[in-house]
């Protein structure tokens, strides 16, 4: 899958998430945020390119990491440096 907003904060999540939780599949289900995780980290893909689209998938990621940090699979360290290369290259 081709990620259009914030690839290096997924490419860096995403494998961490599957490895810790290797039974969550995406599902819009906040009870199991694994899973949930996932399902947002691709449902985000599917926003279109407009100022609503990027917000949107801004806030999306904020919350995303707040978990990945809670769930101890990235440093705010990390993310910070890998957020700002994506905002660097125009991934958001």
């Amino acid at each position: 899958m081709r990620y259009k907003y914030y690839p290096n904060l997924i490419r860096y999540i995403r494998p961490r998430l599957k490895k810790k939780f290797p039974q969550a599949e995406p599902k819009q289900n906040r009870r199991n945020l694994p899973g949930h995780l996932l399902w947002m980290m691709a449902e985000m893909q599917t926003f279109d390119h407009s100022l609503n689209g990027s917000a949107k998938a801004g806030r999306w990621i904020g919350w995303i990491i707040a978990q990945a940090e809670h769930l101890e699979l990235i440093t705010e360290k990390q993310s910070r440096r890998l957020a700002k290369i994506d905002s660097h290259r125009g991934f958001i």
